[in-house]
């Protein structure tokens, strides 16, 4: 069939591209797992203050012995949840911009070397040599011809 110069015997029928592929695909796993645990961490520590703050607000407003210290209690409650939302929605951002970030690096130089080891012993095919004079001019010539010359040799039936 065909020759086999240009791939390493090991390589043959892609064996090795696979395991490389697994490779770089465990690399990025790796990191995607560690960054959705970091995720995850995080929001279980914000979620258990969260409660916590939650219920003694619940015990202040159950104390509470008028209707302007209970929405001065309420509107406390509100401005420092709001605060604390946003302060961990931009902590969760970060973490993910981070490990996807590093997947994806990590990713691109697995690919960036597999890719340099590959080209190593890969042949790459030349282009075809450019057409000669005859063969140009079988094929009707390499230059198109005059306005005047197509018109004389239409009218001469060419």
């Amino acid at each position: 069939a065909g020759s086999s110069a240009a791939q390493p015997p090991e390589t043959a029928g892609s064996r090795a591209d696979y395991g490389a592929a697994l490779e770089i695909g465990r690399r990025v796993l790796e990191h995607w797992t560690r960054g959705i645990f970091a995720c995850a961490h995080d929001l279980t520590l914000f979620a258990m203050a969260r409660t916590n703050q939650d219920f003694e607000t619940l015990k202040t407003i159950a104390r509470s012995t008028s209707v302007e210290e209970l929405l001065r209690c309420q509107c406390d409650f509100a401005q420092k949840a709001a605060a604390d939302y946003s302060a961990e929605s931009a902590r969760l951002f970060q973490l993910m911009t981070d490990f996807t970030g590093n997947a994806l690096a990590t990713n691109q130089q697995a690919v960036t070397a597999h890719a340099d080891e590959k080209s190593a012993w890969q042949v790459t095919p030349s282009a075809p040599p450019p057409a000669s004079p005859p063969e140009r001019e079988r094929r009707g010539g390499s230059r198109p011809r005059p306005i005047a010359a197509r018109q004389a040799a239409s009218d001469r039936g060419e």
